[in-house]
């Protein structure tokens, strides 16, 4: 599982563990913020979420609003089988390529989202983690 203690609700997490063991057809399930409340405070962090996750969209042909909440929770014995050397924000995507590569049913939940400001300790940094996001994504894709 990627779980954000910081900016989200263990209830959430809760639930998506709920949702996973009820069905068992899922392989991965995305938190998404984007569904139930769009509550940026950074305006180029929001649009940033929306285009990476457009691109992973049409790459992909997966269909979710939000690639990046960080409340994911997915089956580990496709995990254990992937070849993953990411470790940042781009980690994340670089999972849900896989996943999603490999076929994998994935779907996605409402979630809520607290978010930080930098002067809260946010880390993210928008154009730099971006383009690391960006290059898993593409590493994905063509590898």
């Amino acid at each position: 599982m990627i779980y954000d203690i910081d900016e989200y609700l263990i209830e959430d997490l809760i639930l998506a563990d709920n949702i996973l063991n009820e069905d068992k057809k899922i392989d991965f399930l995305a938190g998404s913020r984007i569904l139930q409340q769009k509550k940026f405070i950074y305006r180029k962090n929001y649009y940033g979420v929306k285009i990476l996750t457009m691109l992973m969209n049409l790459l992909f042909k997966t269909n979710i609003s939000d690639a990046a909440g960080a409340t994911k929770i997915f089956r580990k014995k496709i995990y254990d089988k992937l070849h993953v050397k990411t470790n940042e924000f781009d980690f994340e995507f670089d999972i849900l390529c896989k996943y999603a590569k490999l076929k994998c049913k994935i779907t996605e939940f409402p979630i809520k989202y607290f978010p930080r400001t930098f002067a809260e300790g946010k880390k993210l940094r928008a154009t730099k983690d971006g383009m690391l996001i960006l290059k898993a994504i593409l590493k994905n894709y063509i590898f």
